[in-house]
């Protein structure tokens, strides 16, 4: 899958996205809030139940399915005390997107997600090798660092000459990245 075709599918997990979050704040979902309250009021507060609507990319070639987005709502347990109200609170389960390349192609996958195999894979820049098909940054993955975002936090601005993040204080390893 080329990057203009993976954008296409982004855009409309984006879009279905904007959608949803209109309608949790317009309370169109109030009704699946009151019922999940109702299901977990007096059951202990370590138990909890999730409703989700998630975005995944299927690729026949590929074990794994790639998450593009997830929401939806959660609700702790209450415990005995009747005057406990419970909550059914938004849930937002996402990771930003990042650019990649593979084995000198490019690839765009979730921050948390190896580019390759798409399972889950956090901290690359630290936990160098992808606990499910081993390709390793710095060898086959690079991070494209693009308009100087840290690969690290997304916040600060990291540079070939300053590869210090001045948000993480993380280095950046040049041998993990490409400057564009």
């Amino acid at each position: 899958m080329n990057l203009a075709e993976f954008d296409q599918i982004d855009r409309f997990a984006v879009h279905l996205e904007d959608l949803l979050e209109k309608a949790i704040r317009d309370g169109s979902f109030g009704w699946l809030q009151k019922e999940m309250e109702k299901a977990v009021r007096g059951l202990p507060p370590e138990v909890s139940l999730r409703v989700k609507m998630k975005v995944e990319l299927v690729h026949e070639d590929r074990e794994n399915a790639l998450r593009l987005s997830s929401m939806g709502f959660s609700a702790a347990g209450t415990g005995s005390d009747p005057s406990v109200q419970p909550h059914a609170d938004p849930l937002f389960d996402g990771a930003t997107m990042q650019t990649y390349e593979v084995l000198g192609n490019l690839h765009r996958a979730p921050h948390d997600v190896c580019p390759n195999c798409w399972a889950p894979w956090s901290d690359k820049m630290s936990r160098l090798r992808c606990p499910h098909c081993f390709v390793e940054m710095g060898k086959e993955v690079r991070v494209v660092v693009e308009k100087g975002l840290c690969p690290n936090c997304e916040q600060g601005k990291v540079s070939p000459d300053d590869p210090v993040c001045p948000s993480c204080n993380r280095r950046i390893d040049p041998s993990c990245v490409v400057w564009r």
